[in-house]
């Protein structure tokens, strides 16, 4: 979890149990990064006031809850997926699959604004089209 208090430097603590539990799961060699960015991602949270904002105080408990997990989980989306995608180690139809799936992420995360703005089945042929002509 994250810790943020005035009185004392941040922290991110990660116990031995949720590593332990991911290397169970066969994720042992990206928990440790993942779990960190997320948790790292509450850091930005909490600087940036997030945690009193009207969605993450209105609504029952499970909806405050999700808006500052889901932003979290896409916060740490996107570095983890950033890293990746510049390193030499990743074959070409890996970061493929890992574009879509940072992209669902993205999506459920701002669920709600992709159906303001008609969402990316709208925005994709304009996209390309201008691609087409740079």
């Amino acid at each position: 979890f994250a810790f943020t208090d005035a009185t004392r430097p941040d922290k991110i603590i990660l116990g031995d149990g949720i590593l332990a539990g991911y290397e169970a799961l066969g994720f042992g060699d990206v928990a440790p990064q993942a779990v960190y960015a997320h948790e790292f991602a509450h850091h930005i949270q909490f600087e940036n006031d997030y945690f009193n904002e009207p969605l993450a105080t209105g609504g029952d408990a499970p909806e405050q809850t999700r808006y500052t997990e889901l932003m979290a989980d896409a916060y740490s989306a996107y570095f983890l997926t950033h890293n990746l995608l510049y390193s030499k180690e990743m074959a070409p139809k890996d970061q493929l699959k890992l574009y879509d799936l940072y992209f669902q992420a993205m999506r459920t995360g701002h669920a709600g604004q992709a159906i303001d703005h008609g969402g990316m089945d709208d925005l994709m042929p304009a996209a390309i089209a201008t691609a087409s002509r740079a």
